[in-house]
Formats: C-alpha cells, sequence, structure tokens
C-alpha cells in the first residue's frame, strides 16, 4: 500500500521511491527499473491511497507502469472513494492512467461503476475527477437503477450531491409495475 499525500508535481516520484524503500506496508510483488534515475518504474501488485479534504481514494491495479513524473500506467484496475468510512463508489476497468498532478483517474475497457446509492452504470470509457468530485463516463453508457434504465453516450455524476446529467442520444427506460414506459 502507497499511502500518497500532496506532493510537488515534480517530487512526488521521488517521494513515491522513497516511500517504497523505506516502509514496510508497500505491496509489491515484483519490481523493475532502476532506483538511480527513475524514468520508467513497473510494478506488480499495486495500490495507491491518497487521503484528501474529499475522502480517500484507493487505486488497486494488477500492474503499474511509472511512464512519466506526473503518469501512472495500470493494468486490471478497482478504484474505491471512501468518506467517513463508508465506500461512495467502485469502479473497475480493464486499464487507465493516473493523472497524480489533477489527481485524475481514465479508465477503458469493461469500466463498471457502483455507488453506494444503488447506481450501476457501465461504459468504454470514464474520467474520475478527484479534485470535481465527478466521474465522467463516455462511449455506450449504460446506467441503472431500480427499474429505471438510461443509454447515452455521455453521463456525468456529481459525487457529493448525487446529480446525474446525460447527453447524447439519450434513451429511458423506467418499469413500472411491470410496464414500461
Amino acid at each position: 500500500m502507497i499511502c500518497w499525500k500532496r506532493a510537488s508535481k515534480k517530487g512526488w516520484l521521488r517521494a513515491l521511491m522513497a516511500t517504497l524503500l523505506v516502509t514496510t506496508a508497500v505491496q509489491i510483488s515484483t519490481f523493475t527499473g532502476s532506483l538511480a534515475a527513475p524514468r520508467t518504474v513497473q510494478i506488480s501488485g499495486f495500490t495507491l491511497v491518497h487521503e484528501g479534504d474529499e475522502g480517500t481514494w484507493e487505486i488497486v491495479a494488477a500492474e503499474a507502469v511509472y511512464d512519466s513524473e506526473t503518469e501512472i500506467v495500470l493494468e486490471q484496475v478497482a478504484a474505491r472513494l471512501f468518506e467517513e468510512g463508508k465506500n461512495l463508489v467502485t469502479v473497475d476497468g480493464d486499464r487507465g492512467r493516473y493523472f497524480a498532478g489533477e489527481k485524475m483517474l481514465v479508465l477503458e475497457g469493461n469500466v463498471l461503476i457502483r455507488t453506494l446509492s444503488g447506481y450501476s452504470f457501465s461504459a468504454s470509457q470514464l474520467e474520475w475527477s478527484g479534485e470535481e468530485s465527478r466521474i465522467t463516463a463516455r462511449g455506450k453508457v449504460f446506467l441503472k437503477h431500480l427499474s429505471m434504465m438510461v443509454r447515452a453516450d455521455r453521463v456525468e455524476h456529481w459525487i457529493e450531491s448525487g446529480v446525474f446529467a446525460m447527453n447524447g442520444n439519450v434513451n429511458v427506460l423506467w418499469e413500472r409495475g411491470g410496464d414500461s414506459h
């Protein structure tokens, strides 16, 4: 597990590497790279935890590659947002990128999102903005909640307010008492 709190954009990788060397709580199965001049670092069994005012983020990936000082490339990704011990949002995807400076997670491939309030949606691509506490799903987006299903090209969800906005080829199916409307 890597706990990362605010660091400068240029210094976060060095701080991360120092954390990897010092802490015993790091979950790493395989490490490939050079600690002397970190340019590309590959980690198997990766967990990143960020604690901030917006809650606690946890990003877990089977594989992670640092290909720049501000970007982490991820494979087989699971991300969660916790607030006061409650898992508000869970997101899974085949691959993604985490941009440390923007606190932005972008996922692609079999993206599935589930919220504590009972919403679930799938999409081709997802952007999760930690700074804005907002999820934007693009591509064939399917949103489900209770007896409602929405299909749209783009869905935005503001986590704190629970507000959804749907755009592009929006279709709604609402079942009430077995009838479709």
